[in-house]
């Protein structure tokens, strides 16, 4: 399931319409907004890339087929926008460290093999963090149900 999907449909759990152990709640709130921030800023970088690798495509499908993916990243960022304005959370600026750029530079100059490689494991990874953030969640809704 892509991750932003997964956001979507568990926005209530996100949202802590719960009742029970607010502070607690809170603090959890808190830092899932925090770690879904660094998944936005995670797809902020992945656009760049798939940017970086099309104006460095030689072969016209391959632009073609980049440029493709790189739109669906925008657009994967405006629901992300979307998903923290609900949140009641800010976006975080699109401003990158200079070793996450440092970073993205390198991946567009090694290529397509190597930055497809990254972009699968970092959005897997993403992924398996934020199913585990959201089962934190979930437990602590029913221990306060309870």
């Amino acid at each position: 399931m892509n991750p932003i999907n997964f956001v979507h449909s568990n926005l209530a759990v996100l949202m802590g319409r719960t009742g029970h152990g607010q502070p607690t709640r809170a603090r959890l709130r808190g830092r899932l907004v925090a770690y879904l921030q660094s998944v936005y800023q995670h797809e902020h970088m992945v656009l760049a890339v798939y940017q970086g690798l099309a104006l460095r495509a030689t072969h016209p499908t391959q632009r073609d087929l980049l440029l493709n993916l790189a739109q669906d990243e925008a657009r994967r960022l405006e629901r992300w926008a979307d998903i923290f304005q609900q949140l009641g959370a800010s976006a975080p600026a699109d401003r990158q460290a200079l070793s996450a750029r440092a970073w993205q530079q390198m991946l567009v100059y090694l290529g397509p093999r190597c930055a497809l490689a990254w972009i699968t494991w970092v959005k897997k990874r993403d992924f398996h963090r934020l199913t585990r953030m959201l089962k934190t969640l979930r437990a602590d809704r029913m221990l306060s149900a309870g």
